[in-house]
């Protein structure tokens, strides 16, 4: 898996699943998937598709 990260701002969307290896392996394989040699926007594309983010609350002053 580490093979195909290359530098460190291709690893930083896929930070947030660290605690889930599993779904971190399914992140990159899914990034793999769909292009060979991946850029950070297919790892975070990828990170979405396994965990979608939840919208942040805007918060009132």
């Amino acid at each position: 898996m580490g093979g195909h990260i290359k530098n460190e701002r291709q690893a930083r969307p896929l930070l947030r699943l660290v605690l889930e290896p599993e779904k971190l392996f399914a992140a990159v394989s899914l990034a793999l998937k769909d292009n060979p040699s991946p850029s950070e926007s297919d790892f975070a594309a990828a990170a979405k598709k396994v965990v979608p983010q939840l919208p942040r609350k805007k918060q009132s002053i």
